[in-house]
């Protein structure tokens, strides 16, 4: 049987203590203001949606004149296209997903947080840009359908 020889030991810093403390409440929240954002994408991008088909909604027997148009019907097309990669970035966001790290090594956990928010956040910054660019189209519909009418 090996023996071994203790080295050092050393108190734990406050600091240490604060971070384990930190991470330890992290295990059952997740970073709030990511997900609430993802929430809120989620929201607005139903609620466009129902604003976009109902600018273009097929009613009566001919279509609205500015519903010929192809550029207002690639443009429908497109926001809706970037709303739904909108929607699925932000569910992306808010998705639970289980993180594996050893509650012993706060540098393996502070390592383990960043990559859980950096993913967060990349998918959030996804889902915020596409969403801009559909409502931008969804301006230029609107701006087209009042132009024509």
């Amino acid at each position: 049987m090996p023996k071994y020889e203790l080295v050092g030991l050393r108190e734990e810093t406050p600091q240490e203590a604060a971070l384990y403390d930190w991470f330890s409440k992290q295990a059952t929240a997740s970073p709030d203001r990511l997900e609430e954002a993802g929430r809120q994408i989620i929201g607005l991008v139903t609620a466009l949606l129902g604003v976009l088909f109902g600018v273009v909604a097929l009613t009566g027997e001919t279509l609205p004149a500015y519903l010929q148009l192809l550029v207002v019907r690639a443009l429908s097309i497109g926001a809706v296209g970037l709303w739904l990669v909108a929607l699925l970035a932000a569910l992306w966001v808010v998705l639970p997903w289980r993180w594996a790290v050893n509650p012993a090594r706060p540098a393996a956990q502070a390592q383990v947080f960043a990559t859980l928010l950096r993913h967060k956040s990349n998918a959030l910054t996804v889902s915020v840009a596409t969403f801009g660019v559909g409502v931008l189209m969804l301006g230029m519909v609107l701006i087209i359908a009042l132009w024509r009418a």
